[in-house]
């Protein structure tokens, strides 16, 4: 299959473009060009600003693609720029969304947020979740070709470049405080190798509207923490709540859970949390001993 991916260069998207190529599909990745990742295989690349039109215009010069995976929108406008550069010139979408488009909530099945009935909220002051949501909303009602809504939760794997776990770990390591507002809550992760294997498996379906990416299994914050004590040694210090440099990137208020069983059911099984965390936990470790050590040499 002939097929372009919006981004592609960074964390999860360089496993998927990698995975494509070696499943001998023809490859282009579309950036701004900022990132020189290196693949095996033939890709072909283009430079374009994936928030201007006529950038966007210009590069894919009316070509056409089986599979278009848009791994970089985040507002209704960046998705009603794909929507006029596409047309009818492509077969399928497949959208990078996010849990962040639902509230509060354990085991949220895909009907829990519907874009097509979503009213837009101005006053949400969640800019990432409004333009998810507004994004999902644009293309259900104005694209001409089907798409696909991938609702990841939280990321995890070794190239996050939020750096989320890493925060953590590294703040248990030199005891640092970590503020939770809720130790009890749970949340939904996936692993930035099962998130890419996902949307690989999506191109060999004909699967539309939205779709859960995560297994069903909900990550207690305490067993998070507790895995993380036993990788650094140290227990951690908790943190206050007027202190915002102590807030944890992954405190939630309550439990925070998405649904996989529609995954599950058309054929593709995640990974149990279990199965991969206590490992990447070490990875982070061994990484945030390396950069320590590189910086007392260096004097700092």
């Amino acid at each position: 299959m002939k097929i372009l991916v919006l981004g592609g260069t960074s964390y999860f998207g360089k496993i998927l473009v990698q995975s494509l190529v070696d499943h001998g599909h023809t490859v282009v990745v579309a950036t701004r060009g900022k990132n020189s990742a290196e693949f095996r295989g033939p890709i072909e690349r283009l430079a374009l600003d994936r928030t201007d039109y006529s950038s966007m215009k210009l590069a894919l010069n009316g070509r056409t693609w089986d599979i278009v995976y848009d791994q970089v929108c985040f507002n209704a406008e960046q998705a009603e720029i794909g929507i006029r550069v596409f047309g009818g010139s492509i077969g399928r979408l497949i959208f990078t969304s996010s849990q962040s488009v639902y509230g509060y909530g354990v085991d949220l099945p895909e009907s829990q947020f519907d874009g097509l009935a979503y009213v837009p909220d101005p006053n949400n002051s969640n800019f990432y979740q409004e333009g998810k949501r507004l994004a999902e909303r644009a293309y259900l009602i104005q694209s001409k070709f089907p798409v696909t809504f991938v609702r990841f939760p939280i990321v995890m794997g070794p190239d996050d470049p939020t750096g989320r776990l890493r925060w953590h770990v590294s703040r248990a390591k030199f005891e640092q405080p970590i503020y939770f507002p809720n130790m009890g809550a749970k949340l939904t992760v996936v692993s930035s190798k099962d998130a890419a294997r996902f949307l690989m498996w999506l191109a060999s379906t004909d699967v539309s509207g939205p779709i859960n990416g995560c297994h069903s299994t909900g990550l207690p914050i305490l067993e998070l923490m507790d895995k993380v004590q036993k990788a650094t040694e140290k227990e951690f210090r908790l943190g206050q709540k007027l202190d915002e440099t102590s807030r944890s990137p992954y405190g939630i208020d309550m439990d925070w859970c998405i649904s996989g069983h529609l995954a599950n059911r058309l054929g593709f099984a995640f990974e149990r949390t279990s199965n991969w965390l206590s490992d990447l936990i070490q990875e982070e470790v061994a990484l945030v001993a390396e950069h320590h050590g590189n910086r007392r040499r260096r004097g700092f």
